[in-house]
């Protein structure tokens, strides 16, 4: 025994037993059957706040979309091609719903997905097809026909049928829609629907036609532009609806115009479009700018919620195209003159895009950015977006235009890529 034994410690040391291979995955079923408790409580407590707050979205159409991004190939992680072959026809027109491309021309209604397959085909005779989106259908017509259609991102989903032919149709991100068609004994009719296609109002006139219609973006109110003839003179008439009210909150005539065009822009301000002015108003209907074309002969035009495009022809013996873009309180954001035909112009975001023979121009609204020009191929016809993606559309083919790889490749596929 040392001399300094009495200092040891006395402890035993415990030795670590070791579980047995029963012990070891009793223990471990254990904490599996803990683990799966929790998720299926979870899942349950998951099931019923989506059934309680989002029943509406829970439908058999938006399962099958949701389906649609989901592939059981080998392949499922590939990137989607850059180029959409589209059945070839002149009349073709196109829109972007959700992800996906949908054309409409003389043959019928279909659906391309951007990884190039076909997604669905609706055949039928049209003779002037037209279709506006909201953010969940395409609503499309024959203009001049007698039934509108409604499909998905995936399918047909309801149509309506009206005894007179239908004049105009109009779409909101809120899901409504407004049809512009008539009734016996009147000269026209409204008739707008909320997003499970049922009437939630409805205006008839008996003396005058309705020639446009805009819905505001919250799906609360409509404006519209009426025609009608008084001693002689063409009246324009624009009105205003509250869904909540049967009689127009709103109203006033332009004398000697014809319409044209009327959107509601962003916080309920809109803006009108005549053959002689554009004019806007403010979300209480007060004119805050007219802008009259004098001499100036107006070619087209496009508008969304956030800018006004305008087109003139220039005068004399260059065939130039003139363009004043203004912004949603009627302040001009850019006046430029092009050399040749505009086949399209579109805004998104800031950004102007005007596609002509050969090229696209793209323009910072806000003056940040130089403006660029990248030569494209001459067949695109109709400029598209998905999201912030730029799409060119032709009679035969959709591609993304990507004005970074200009450099390399001119931005977008030759045709025979």
């Amino acid at each position: 025994m040392s001399a300094f034994s009495i200092f040891a410690s006395k402890k035993r040391k415990t030795q670590k037993t070791v579980p047995t291979v029963e012990e070891y995955y009793l223990r471990l079923a254990r904490r599996t059957m803990v683990i799966k408790f929790i998720l299926i409580m979870f899942l349950a407590g998951f099931t019923l706040f989506s059934f309680s707050y989002y029943k509406e979205e829970l439908t058999i159409e938006n399962f099958r979309y949701m389906l649609k991004f989901i592939s059981f190939d080998s392949n499922a992680g590939a990137v989607s091609n850059a180029t959409v072959y589209i059945d070839k026809d002149n009349t073709s027109k196109g829109d972007v719903l959700r992800g996906d491309l949908a054309v409409i021309n003389t043959s019928g209604f279909s659906i391309y997905g951007f990884n190039g397959s076909k997604v669905y085909t609706h055949s039928c005779k049209y003779n002037t097809p037209i279709m506006v989106s909201n953010t969940k259908n395409i609503i499309a017509c024959d203009l001049g026909g007698y039934e509108v259609q409604i499909f998905s991102c995936n399918q047909f989903v309801d149509k309506m049928t009206y005894k007179y032919p239908v004049l105009g149709l109009a779409a909101s991100e809120s899901g409504h829609f407004a049809v512009i068609s008539s009734e016996k004994s009147y000269r026209s009719a409204l008739f707008v629907y909320d997003e499970y296609f049922r009437v939630i109002y409805k205006y008839l006139s008996g003396d005058k036609y309705i020639d446009f219609v805009s819905i505001s973006a919250d799906g609360k109110e409509a404006v519209t532009l009426l025609h009608y003839s008084k001693n002689g003179s063409l009246i324009t008439l624009l009105m205003r609806f509250s869904f909540d009210s049967e009689q127009p909150v709103f109203q006033t005539e332009f004398i000697d115009e014809m319409p044209l065009g009327v959107q509601f822009m962003k916080d309920n301000a809109y803006c009108v479009l005549t053959s002689e002015a554009i004019r806007f108003f403010t979300a209480d209907n007060g004119l805050i700018k007219e802008r009259f074309f004098e001499e100036k002969s107006l070619s087209g035009y496009e508008f969304n919620r956030n800018y006004a495009i305008i087109s003139y022809d220039t005068s004399g013996l260059a065939s130039g195209t003139d363009i004043e873009v203004f912004k949603d309180n009627g302040s001009l954001a850019l006046s430029k003159s092009f050399a040749g035909s505009l086949l399209d112009k579109k805004a998104n975001g800031d950004r102007l895009y005007v596609l002509m023979h050969g090229a696209i121009v793209t323009v910072d609204l806000t003056g940040k950015e130089p403006e660029r020009t990248d030569p494209v191929d001459t067949d695109f016809k109709q400029i598209l977006f998905n999201d912030q993606q730029v799409v060119l559309l032709s009679d035969s083919r959709a591609v993304f235009f990507n004005p970074g790889a200009s450099e390399e490749n001119d931005g977008i596929p030759s045709a025979g890529e």
